[in-house]
């Protein structure tokens, strides 16, 4: 089996992810880094993708070009949904944040077989970055 990988590098979004009550009152800047191995063999999509949703999930790939999504996962489709994702669920810790988005986008692209998350929180310590590293192995 060859796995291919996407690569996802310094994706900054405002999002609420901390315990601190300056970090629940308001979004901060959070920087994310993904690496998504995937079977381009076993692509599938979650429930929430059907025949009908595949037109209107790939708006940015011309219409001739969509049934290749069925060969391979469009970067951009990772790149929203994780975003959206750590954006809407409001995280407090890191650790949470980590693995409620690796368990969602598994959920989502169940052909992916590995993913390594790093998220960074430059601007809560003003000497240094903070970030927490998560490498999932997913066996099915």
């Amino acid at each position: 089996m060859a796995l291919h990988e996407i690569i996802i590098e310094n994706l900054e979004i405002k999002a609420i992810i901390g315990v601190l009550e300056a970090e629940r009152e308001a979004p901060q800047r959070v920087i994310i880094d993904m690496k998504v191995k995937y079977d381009s063999k076993r692509v599938k999509r979650g429930k929430a993708f059907g025949t009908k949703a595949l037109t209107s999930t790939a708006p940015h790939l011309d219409k001739d070009l969509r049934p290749y999504l069925d060969k391979y996962l469009d970067y951009v489709e990772l790149k929203d949904f994780l975003a959206s994702h750590i954006k809407a669920q409001k995280y407090a810790l890191l650790e949470d944040a980590l693995e409620g988005s690796a368990k969602a986008l598994k959920k989502r692209f169940p052909s992916i077989k590995r993913i390594c998350l790093v998220i960074k929180k430059p601007d809560i310590l003003q000497d240094c970055t903070i970030s927490m590293r998560l490498k999932c192995k997913f066996i099915k």
